[in-house]
């Protein structure tokens, strides 16, 4: 215990010195060997020591500045026992820091989640309320809004698969940039708007100019936009957008392919029009094939059928389609066109005037293609990778119509012969996928595809 006796302050024992300076009696015995805390010891005694409470004072304000703990000791490289405390009043502070850093990292981690949660996307869904273009990201949140010159025509309402926006990354600066084709129903100036992901009007477009047919007739300069695209890779001249228009008095359309900064650098004429549009590499040769669905007029007037197949080479869609002779969608001064393939599907199931067989729909997959013609009833046609047909299917309620011409009982093949020979035939004007066509009259009536 503590001896007092003459006024002198002293400590006999490991436990007092450590319990007088609040640690652990190893850590007094650690002080006393490494850090010079006055410490005696009995003479003739190796483990009874003694200190005055004097010195320990002034050594410690001196060396710690204040009470220690245990917590400030760490063990000193190359003692096997342990290491000398730090100086008290730090050993708390290393601690401290990483609880305060995985804090704020805690923190930033959080308000960077909650930051991306309301940061807006990409524009994604589009509406347009009466005259106001409204551009939305993916969770339907506004983008931007613009004011259009009148209230656009709704031609969707008449043609469900024709869309007046288009959305893509045109100049590959990984915003999206968003066509709209403004059209009004009357006495409108078609234009198409190009958008930056911002909002941010970058060019507009009017779609085709003036041309002459063989009967030396002005055609219409004004036009409807019907489809709209892009490649996936830009042609050597900048080309990647691709826009088609219908002039519907002349029957006359015009597929142009334009550059991300809305210059036309090339153009297909047909006479008559599209409303579908797939552009895709068929053959996965690393060349992109132009799809087109739609109406030859001029070959409809033949009697045969005018829903029609096109398809482009997306690096050349220049001259003009298949017309026969002195016909008045013929363009003076525009030569044949330079198409891949040139499909006609015969006419069936046809109502009222307005319901004459058209391509509707087009859908590519590995090894072919399914085409869907509507009249008055539907029919999709399959066609394998060389564009020969090889397979059709009916909606059920024509297809019993059809069927109903046979006596009940009539076998499998019968049937089958039955749809065969009311669907199942294609004019073909030009098949560069089928070797086997030899098309070489300029003027060629076609070869028929049938299913076996």
């Amino acid at each position: 215990m503590a001896d007092q006796q003459n006024g002198a302050r002293q400590l006999d024992t490991w436990k007092e010195i450590a319990a007088y300076l609040g640690v652990s009696t190893r850590t007094a015995q650690q002080w006393a060997k490494h850090s010079g805390m006055p410490v005696n010891r009995m003479p003739g005694s190796r483990t009874r020591v003694w200190a005055s409470l004097e010195q320990l004072d002034e050594w410690n304000a001196q060396a710690h500045g204040g009470p220690a703990s245990d917590e400030q000791i760490a063990d000193k490289p190359g003692d096997t026992s342990a290491a000398i405390e730090p100086p008290l009043g730090r050993g708390w502070l290393p601690w401290r820091a990483v609880a305060i850093l995985a804090i704020l990292a805690a923190a930033g981690v959080a308000t960077f989640e909650l930051a991306r949660f309301f940061r807006k996307g990409q524009p994604a869904l589009w509406r347009v309320d009466r005259k106001t273009l409204i551009v939305s990201d993916e969770r339907n949140r506004d983008l931007w809004r613009f004011d259009l010159p009148d209230r656009p025509a709704v031609w969707e309402n008449v043609l469900p698969q024709l869309q007046g926006v288009y959305l893509a990354d045109l100049d590959g600066d990984g915003q999206t940039e968003v066509l709209y084709a403004y059209d009004r129903y009357a006495g409108s100036d078609p234009l198409l708007y190009c958008f930056r992901a911002n909002g941010k009007l970058a060019w507009t477009y009017r779609v085709h100019r003036s041309r002459t047919n063989a009967l030396n007739t002005h055609l219409e300069e004004q036009r409807r936009i019907r489809v709209l695209g892009s490649l996936k890779h830009a042609r050597p001249d900048g080309g990647i957008i691709v826009v088609g228009g219908y002039c519907a008095p002349q029957s006359h359309y015009a597929v142009e392919v334009l550059t991300a900064g809305g210059h036309r650098v090339a153009e297909y004429f047909h006479p008559g029009y599209f409303v579908s549009m797939v552009i895709t590499d068929l053959h996965r040769d690393g060349h992109e094939e132009i799809l087109l669905g739609g109406v030859n007029d001029a070959w409809y007037d033949q009697g045969y059928g005018g829903a029609t197949l096109v398809v482009l080479d997306s690096a050349r869609v220049e001259g003009q389609g298949p017309v026969p002779s002195g016909d008045s969608r013929q363009i003076a001064g525009v030569p044949t066109g330079l198409e891949k393939a040139v499909l006609l599907f015969r006419e069936f199931a046809r109502g009222s005037p307005l319901e004459y067989c058209h391509v509707i729909s087009l859908e590519p997959y590995p090894g072919g293609m399914t085409v869907w013609v509507q009249g008055k009833e539907t029919v999709a046609f399959r066609l394998d990778s060389r564009l020969r047909l090889t397979g059709l299917t009916v909606e059920s309620v024509y297809e019993h119509k059809l069927l109903s011409r046979l006596p009940p009982g009539a076998p499998y093949a019968e049937k089958m012969a039955l749809l065969n020979r009311e669907l199942a035939h294609i004019k073909v004007l030009k098949n560069d996928f089928d070797p086997s066509y030899k098309g070489t009259d300029p003027e060629p009536m076609g070869t028929d595809y049938s299913v076996p």
